[in-house]
C-alpha cells in the first residue's frame, strides 16, 4: 500500500474534516450574508453559520472516517498476511564470528531457522533462539550491523536499530502510522518495527 495510505491515523484525518467545514462554514456565510440576504455581518450570525455547517457534517464525516478505518484496517491486515505468505523458510546454518568465535549451542552450531530475534546493545548483540520449544538466549560481543552483513536469507530482516528479526518465527503484527510491533509464540515482549524500516518490511 502506498505511504499515503500508511500515514493516515483517525486524529489526522479528523483535523483535516474540521478544518474543510470550517472554511465552507466561512465561505457559506459571506455568500449567504453579501448575496442572499444582504445583512449586516455580525459575529453572532456567523456563530450560528459554523454551527449549522458542522451539525449537518458531522453525521456524515463520521460515516466517512469510519468507512475509511475499516477499509485501511482490511488492507493492513491483508498486506501482513501477504508477507506472512511471501516468507520462505531456510535451512541455512547462520554463524557470527567475533575474533574467530563462533556461536554454539550444546556443542551445535546455531541453526538460522531456529533464530527468533537478535537485540542489540552497544558492542554487544543477545541471539534469542527456540531450543526444543524453550526459548533461550546467548549474549555475543559483536555489532548489530555486523551481523546483518553476514545473514543471507531473505526471512531474516533488520526492523529497528536495535533489532534483526527472523519473520518466519513472527505471530502478529500490531501498528499504526508510527511504526509496528511484532510479536512472537512463548515470547511475552514485543519487538519494534521503526518507521526507517518498514517499507524493507
Amino acid at each position: 500500500f502506498s505511504l499515503k495510505q500508511i500515514n493516515w491515523t483517525i486524529v489526522k484525518e479528523i483535523l483535516k474534516l474540521v478544518f474543510i467545514i470550517f472554511i465552507c462554514a466561512i465561505l457559506s456565510y459571506f455568500y449567504n450574508t453579501l448575496f442572499i440576504n444582504e445583512v449586516k455581518i455580525s459575529l453572532v450570525n456567523f456563530s450560528y453559520m459554523v454551527l449549522y455547517s458542522f451539525s449537518i457534517a458531522i453525521p456524515l464525516c463520521g460515516v466517512y472516517v469510519l468507512a475509511r478505518f475499516i477499509y485501511l484496517n482490511k488492507l493492513n491486515q491483508k498486506n501482513s498476511d501477504d508477507i506472512s505468505a511471501s516468507i520462505k523458510s531456510t535451512k541455512q546454518i547462520f554463524y557470527a564470528d567475533y575474533e574467530n568465535y563462533t556461536i554454539n549451542i550444546n556443542e551445535q552450531t546455531l541453526n538460522e531457522e531456529d533464530i527468533i530475534f537478535i537485540e542489540s546493545a552497544e558492542n554487544y548483540c543477545t541471539f534469542f533462539y527456540e531450543e526444543n520449544g524453550i526459548i533461550q538466549k546467548i549474549l555475543l560481543r559483536t555489532t548489530l550491523k555486523s551481523i546483518e552483513n553476514q545473514i543471507q536469507s531473505e526471512n531474516i530482516l533488520r526492523c529497528h536499530r536495535s533489532y534483526i528479526v527472523n519473520f518466519d518465527k513472527v505471530k502478529n503484527a500490531k501498528g499504526n502510522a508510527q511504526g509496528y510491533k511484532l510479536s512472537f509464540e512463548n515470547y511475552g515482549s514485543f519487538v519494534p518495527v521503526s518507521r526507517k524500516y518498514l517499507e524493507s518490511v
